[in-house]
């Protein structure tokens, strides 16, 4: 349902991808700054997610092995954090 989100927690969030956090978010950055395509499909899903009651970001983030979470406010915390502040925020 929220393609563009998975995508980005899976690639650039995951522990395992290789790098560090500063080379993940520097990545991210740039292919946000280079795709108007993904910059707005991304905002637009994470507006959705952000809004969403239903979904569960401490789900999201233990599958993808980025952060473990017993609350979801705090887990959601994280990602507007990670995400959303950086790229989005206004």
């Amino acid at each position: 349902m929220y393609e563009h989100i998975e995508f980005v927690l899976s690639s650039y969030l995951n522990s395992s991808v290789s790098g560090t956090l500063e080379e993940s978010n520097l990545a991210l950055k740039r292919n946000l700054e280079q795709s108007r395509n993904f910059y707005c499909s991304l905002r637009e899903e994470l507006e959705q997610v952000l809004a969403d009651p239903a979904y569960s970001w401490v789900n999201a983030l233990e599958s993808n092995e980025i952060a473990f979470f017993n609350d979801e406010s705090a887990a959601k915390a994280y990602v507007e954090a990670r995400l959303w502040t950086p790229y989005f925020g206004e």
